[in-house]
C-alpha cells in the first residue's frame, strides 16, 4: 500500500506568525512598548522561531525550497536570533552591544533579498513583501550598528506597512486553500 503524504503547507500559520512578530517589533520601534519589556518580547519571538522552524521542516519535506529555506530564515533570524538577543538584555542588561544586533539583521536583511527573489517567482506579492522586509532589516540593522542615523519609529512604521502585507498575504493562502479556489486575488 502507498503512503499518502500527510504533509500540508504551513505558509499561512508562518505568515500570520510573521504579522504577530512585526506588530510586536513596530510596538517596539515606535516606544509604544518599552525596554522594560524585552524579556516577554524575546520570548514571543522565539516561540516564533519554533513555528518558523517547524514550518521549514514542513516545507523542505514537502520538496519546496523556498518555503524552507524562508521559513527556516524566519526562524533563525527573527525567532531565535533576535528573540534570544532580548531575552539576554532582559536578563542581563549591556549584556549584548547593539551594534552585534545591528550587524545581524543587516545580515538578515542581505538573506533576505535573495529569497524575495526567488520567493516572487512563484508569487509575486511575496517577493515583494520579502524584498521590503529585507530592505527594512538591513536599514534596522545599519542604524543599531551606528552606520547610519535614520528614525527608528519611521522604520517601524515602514515594517508595519510590510506587515500588513503579510496579513493580506497569508488570508490569501488560508481563504483560496481552505476553498480550492482563489476568492482573494494573490499572484
Amino acid at each position: 500500500m502507498e503512503e499518502k503524504n500527510q504533509w500540508i503547507d504551513a505558509n499561512a500559520l508562518s505568515l500570520f506568525v510573521v504579522v504577530a512578530a512585526i506588530i510586536c517589533l513596530w510596538a517596539f520601534l515606535t516606544g509604544r512598548v518599552g525596554p522594560e519589556l524585552l524579556g516577554p518580547l524575546g520570548i514571543y519571538l522565539m516561540a516564533g522561531g519554533i513555528v518558523w522552524v517547524v514550518a521549514a521542516i514542513i516545507g523542505f519535506r514537502m520538496g519546496d525550497m523556498v518555503s524552507g529555506t524562508a521559513n527556516g530564515f524566519f526562524g533563525i533570524i527573527l525567532g531565535f536570533g533576535v528573540g534570544a538577543s532580548m531575552l539576554t538584555q532582559a536578563l542581563f542588561p549591556g549584556a549584548i552591544p547593539g551594534t552585534l544586533d545591528g550587524w545581524w539583521l543587516f545580515a538578515g536583511g542581505l538573506a533576505a533579498i535573495p529569497i524575495a527573489v526567488a520567493a516572487g517567482r512563484n508569487v509575486i506579492i511575496l517577493g515583494v513583501a520579502l524584498f521590503n522586509l529585507g530592505i527594512y532589516l538591513i536599514l534596522i540593522g545599519l542604524v543599531m550598528a551606528g552606520v547610519i542615523s535614520l528614525s527608528l519609529p519611521g522604520l517601524g512604521w515602514q515594517i508595519l506597512a510590510s506587515g500588513i502585507l503579510y496579513l493580506y498575504i497569508a488570508t490569501a493562502i488560508l481563504i483560496n486553500t481552505t476553498f480550492r479556489r482563489p476568492i482573494v486575488p494573490i499572484r
